[in-house]
């Protein structure tokens, strides 16, 4: 989506503001169209993701969602700390949470085609 005519600024993910630290670190920029970087900082500040869900989650969601914020290079180790570091296979006649399960499996594609 671009508004302005293919004008694109940096975009600290987190906010260099507060964590000076990664100014210049290149995986906390990103490059978006101008105009929706502008309204981005009208709307949420220098909040960081986190912080811009649980904004939208409270103000216009009746806080009535638990969200989960996890770096993609996070998740794959989140999800085996929730299930004792072993990928989640279910046991014979138990059941595992499909939702949970999916996401693992993605993980797995996600590191499969990285390493490739």
């Amino acid at each position: 989506m671009s508004t302005t005519n293919g004008l694109r600024t940096k975009h600290h993910i987190l906010p260099k503001s507060r964590i000076p630290d990664l100014a210049k670190v290149g995986e906390n920029q990103v490059l978006v169209d101008a105009d929706l970087h502008t309204l981005f900082h009208q709307l949420f500040g220098n909040r960081t993701p986190p912080e811009v869900i649980d904004f939208l989650n409270q103000a216009f969601w009746g806080n009535s969602f638990t969200i989960l914020v996890i770096p993609k290079n996070n998740i794959k180790e989140m999800l085996m700390s929730l299930n004792g570091n072993k990928p989640p296979m279910p046991r014979r006649g138990a059941k595992i949470n499909q939702t949970f399960l999916a996401a693992y499996q993605i993980c797995l594609r996600q590191k499969e085609v990285q390493e490739q």
